[in-house]
């Protein structure tokens, strides 16, 4: 909870702000999302880290497409 907290203080309005580690979630399970890299930037008592923007929901382009469903308890880092 700690890293969503610091990706949210970091982030800008409207904008989903990811951590490398989400990010790499995220393209595992929905390879066709569009994630644009921040950079590197120092993060409050994480250090550096590099980090994304989420730029597309959409997996491919059929507009009749099912939505992405992000399985969250896959991973220990949502499971909190």
């Amino acid at each position: 909870v700690n890293t969503s907290s610091r990706m949210e203080s970091n982030s800008e309005k409207n904008k989903i702000h990811l951590s490398d580690a989400a990010a790499d979630l995220l393209i595992e399970q929905a390879p066709g999302v569009k994630l644009n890299c921040r950079g590197i930037i120092p993060i409050k008592g994480k250090g550096d880290m590099k980090t994304y923007w989420l730029e597309s929901f959409q997996t491919d382009s059929h507009a009749d497409s099912a939505p992405v469903h992000i399985d969250m308890k896959q991973d220990a880092m949502f499971a909190r």
